[in-house]
């Protein structure tokens, strides 16, 4: 049995058998602990803000204790047995070998990095795995699963787009399939890649972390369209076919407006009054009705 639709072809019955049939985890982080821990206090904490409650949380929280959910990779292997080899094994590889990069993105001086082309390719394709990782992208990868075509011998398509183990496995996949059609697709233009460092603290992390200029609409157009990520509370990463002039305090206030409009529900700072003043910024914002607009601003 194999699926079409995505760069790789999955054999079920072999993940369900292959990885050690073991449940060793139950907190499945969709932002990695790592990338969390670029965004804490001088305590190793962080203030976090509740947008469904309208609210910053009282108690401060390590990046252990946000941006998770019970057994969100956990999958059924046989019988009732179940497995967190998906998130101990395969995410925990994508994580580890991405940490590395980031620690040199965020350790390099910010106006003359050292930065290998390598490094910045692999971080790429971290952050298109990381897309298609989050709660905010649950929908599209429903949608994309939905309508992958399945090739199956012994089992009904149907069945098996039915199973949620095949549809967390096959998620997993669809971030090789976008970076594949971005190999394949013709490059029109160069993108400039650059780092911009404030002396403090400024940036906010949200559960949906990336910022486009152009939201994709199709696999190729990951690698179009220009984009932004703050990788720890004072730096930020950005790819953009024409080389931005500045990024002055003002549009990293509309970065975090626009953080805190896209995420599901948690946005998280090292630092409460930033978090305070950003999401001043984003109730701003939906006053002026400006809100959508954010993204062309911030990379004017």
């Amino acid at each position: 049995m194999t699926y079409m639709g995505v760069h790789k072809k999955i054999n079920v019955q072999k993940l369900r058998s292959e990885h050690l049939l073991k449940k060793n985890s139950t907190d499945h982080h969709y932002i990695p602990i790592f990338f969390s821990k670029g965004f804490v206090n001088s305590h190793g904490l962080l203030y976090v803000y509740d947008k469904n409650k309208n609210e910053i949380q009282t108690q401060q929280k390590s990046p252990k204790s946000v941006f998770f959910e019970a057994d969100r990779n956990t999958v059924d292997v046989i019988g009732t047995q179940q497995s967190s080899a998906l998130e101990d094994i395969y995410y925990k590889k994508i994580d580890d070998e991405a940490s590395l990069i980031i620690r040199k993105l965020r350790n390099e001086v910010a106006d003359n990095p050292h930065v290998e082309i390598g490094d910045i390719e692999h971080f790429l394709r971290f952050l298109i795995k990381l897309y298609w990782r989050i709660p905010a992208t649950d929908i599209t990868s429903s949608d994309v699963i939905d309508r992958t075509k399945i090739m199956s011998d012994s089992i009904s398509p149907e069945k098996l787009r039915d199973d949620q183990t095949f549809r967390k496995l096959l998620r997993s996949q669809i971030a090789y399939h976008t970076l594949k059609q971005i190999e394949l697709s013709p490059i029109d233009t160069i993108s400039t890649p650059s780092l911009r460092q404030f002396p403090k603290d400024i940036f906010v992390l949200g559960d949906n972390p990336l910022v486009y200029r152009t939201a994709p609409k199709l696999f190729r157009e990951f690698g179009e369209t220009d984009l932004m990520i703050a990788i720890s509370s004072s730096r930020i990463f950005s790819l953009t076919s024409v080389k931005m002039k500045v990024f002055e305090r003002s549009k990293a206030m509309m970065y975090n407006a626009f953080i805190i409009h896209q995420s599901l529900r948690y946005v998280v700072c090292s630092d409460r009054n930033i978090l305070t003043e950003a999401v001043t910024s984003y109730n701003e914002c939906i006053r002026r009705g400006d809100l959508l607009q954010c993204p062309d601003m911030i990379f004017s």
